[in-house]
């Protein structure tokens, strides 16, 4: 199973294949944080090729997104896929767009392997969705999650989101598998993300050496979860994962149990600008501030 995202802030990648009796599992999760690229003066050729570009570029099953900025009930549509979505239920009255939510997109033809649906969708900014092979016992599941920064005018309370995203994640670990996948606003420098002498786990190849008043309860859920950041481990590319004019830093995380690790392979991150020409993108007189700039997190996972 394969995943990515297009719209917004997080691309989610799984993979899986069934072989005789056998039920291996590949997952590529993709994070991807920042705003749609918009064109204002396209021919109606012009604008059928990009999206026919953009649909071949498109081979994910399952995409996360975050910040999509959905109104009420409003849905996102891409072609081949179906939309599973959390939009903020409170916004003000002269708000022009949403602000905030997540969803993912999930590939239609996967329909047909997997009984699929929401887990829990019960606090604002986090949403979970299972998968339950309709041939066998497998399961897993997949959570994206978005905490707004400090300061914003949209802030949560740290300590609430954190306890709220804890008792999730004790509620639905024996559901199978699962990673957490999101833009958490929270910056921890070159803190441990484990507990030093108890948890075996690799070093963290650290690129953002800074801290912000979220990082220690960020670490304080991970260990309370028994959970570490794949940033920065079993890596081929590490970098930030926010980029602009305002600075560099690394607030976008794949996060995953400690006994999993293992499994989570050639994690790597693609900057914005990168991946918008990979795609086949001319950007050319594009606004720059248009482009986004939160990078691609990607992994795979054995």
């Amino acid at each position: 199973m394969k995943g990515a995202e297009i719209i917004a802030k997080r691309y989610l990648n799984h993979q899986h294949s069934r072989r005789e009796g056998h039920f291996n599992r590949y997952m590529q999760s993709n994070t991807y944080t920042g705003r749609r690229i918009d064109y204002n003066s396209d021919t109606r050729r012009e604008q059928r090729e990009r999206n026919d570009k953009q649909h071949r570029h498109m081979t994910q099953d399952i995409v996360g997104v975050c910040e999509t900025h959905l109104k009420y009930d409003d849905v996102l549509h891409v072609n081949s896929y179906n939309w599973i979505g959390q939009n903020r239920k409170h916004l003000h009255k002269n708000a022009k767009t949403g602000s905030g939510g997540v969803g993912f997109f999930v590939k239609k033809s996967y329909y047909k392997m997997f009984d699929i649906g929401v887990l829990d969708t019960s606090f604002e900014g986090i949403l979970w969705v299972y998968f339950k092979h309709k041939k066998s016992d497998f399961k897993f599941s997949v959570c994206v999650a978005y905490l707004p920064p400090e300061n914003s005018t949209r802030q949560v309370d740290k300590d609430v989101f954190f306890d709220t995203l804890i008792s999730q994640v004790y509620e639905h670990q024996n559901s199978g598998p699962f990673f957490i996948c999101g833009d958490f606003n929270s910056r921890f420098g070159d803190e441990n993300d484990c507990i030093v002498g108890v948890d075996d786990l690799c070093p963290r190849d650290v690129v953002d050496f800074k801290y912000n008043s979220y990082g220690n309860t960020f670490i304080d859920f991970l260990i309370s979860v028994n959970c570490c950041t794949l940033n920065g481990k079993n890596f081929v590319n590490n970098d930030f994962t926010y980029i602009s004019t305002k600075g560099c830093s690394v607030v976008d995380y794949c996060i995953v149990p400690y006994d999993n690790l293992n499994l989570f392979k050639d994690f790597c991150v693609i900057r914005a600008n990168d991946l918008v020409t990979s795609a086949g993108f001319d950007v050319k007189g594009v606004d720059l501030k248009l482009i986004p700039d939160h990078s691609l997190i990607k992994w795979s996972i054995d």
